[in-house]
Order: C-alpha cells, then structure tokens, then sequence
C-alpha cells in the first residue's frame, strides 16, 4: 500500500492540479490497481472540499477509474461522474479523456444516459447553451451515443432539438416551459438575425 503521505500527494494534485502537481497518467494509474476505491474517496472528498479549486484533475482521475479500476472501482466512479461533472463543458472533457484511454464501453454509455436524464431540463437547456462545442465534442454527439430514453416529454424534445434542431413549424407551437423557454429564445433570435442578413 501506498504511505499516507503518497495520499496526500494525490490530494494536492486533485486540489490544484497539473500546474502544482504535474502527475501524469502513469502516477495516477498505480493509485487506481492499488485501491481505486480510495482513489475515487480521495476525488470526491476533494471535489466537496472548499478548498478543491481545479476540477479538471478530479475529472481525469475518475476517467482513469472508469477505464482501469477493477468492477467495483469502475462503478463507483460511474456514479461519482455524475456529481464531479456538473456541467456539459466537464462531461465533454471526460469524455474526451475516455477516448484516448481503454475506449468507451456499455459503462460509459450508462454514465452519459444518467448525466443527462438526471438533470432538470432547465439545467440541460442552460448547459447547452453555455457548452455548445468543447474538444470537438457537442451534445448531440454525447446524445447519439449513449441513446438516453427520456425521463419525461420535456427532456425529449430538448433531446430532439440537440440532436436534430426542431422544424420550422414546430417553433411557434412548442410550449414554452422552463426547460424551452432559452432554447426558444436562442431559436428566435437566431431566426431574426437570419431575416435581417437577408434583408441587408
């Protein structure tokens, strides 16, 4: 077992990250085979603390969970992912660290399904709309993959309009709740700005 002071080192590094503690994957992947279960108690304690200022490391070192822990490792940073990343922008970063580990597996795919249908469909309109493109990764690439059934008719027709856009008619039908009411706010306005390069 690693001393407690190795601990602690994997504690500052998931306070501060690359630029205090420069660890790289290597480093991480001896804490995740020697008790990953520590490693992913080490990631959310860190995540919970007030003092936790870079959630880029926390997200890395579940990513390395999810690909290099034994069974009972990988499920419980799969269910850490889904307070670690709390907004698109860290969910596309794990996602981009996952591709270039052990590839994506049925574990990934259940990880995103819960991320999205876990959220309220105002936090998702707002997260969309905050994190429309990170790493090359966008919503509906995330959506396309994992395949979430949609925990209620809100949360479909966000899906919907991630994945597909929604037709031309259906803007002025579309009930504006709090879930659409940005989503239509963005369409509207992009519809004006539309008419008025034409115009011009």
């Amino acid at each position: 077992m690693y001393k407690d002071y190795d601990w602690l080192a994997l504690d500052w590094f998931l306070q501060m990250g690359w630029d205090v503690y420069p660890f790289d994957r290597d480093i991480i992947c001896v804490f995740v085979e020697r008790d990953g279960l520590r490693t992913v108690a080490r990631t959310l304690c860190a995540f919970h603390s007030w003092s936790s200022v870079n959630n880029k490391a926390a997200v890395f070192t579940l990513a390395m969970c999810v690909a290099y822990g034994d069974l009972h490792t990988r499920r419980a940073a799969a269910a850490a992912v889904n307070q670690v990343c709390y907004t698109l922008g860290d969910l596309y970063e794990f996602n981009a660290h996952i591709e270039t580990m052990r590839g994506r597996g049925r574990i990934v795919n259940r990880i995103l399904r819960r991320w999205f249908n876990s959220r309220t469909t105002g936090e998702l309109a707002h997260q969309m709309m905050m994190y429309p493109e990170q790493n090359g990764w966008r919503a509906r690439d995330l959506l396309r993959l994992a395949h979430p059934r949609p925990p209620t008719a809100e949360h479909a027709l966000i899906y919907q309009w991630a994945c597909e856009g929604w037709a031309k008619g259906w803007i002025d039908d579309i009930p504006e709740t709090v879930g659409t009411e940005l989503i239509l706010a963005h369409e509207r306005n992009r519809k004006r700005q539309q008419q008025s390069r034409k115009e011009k």
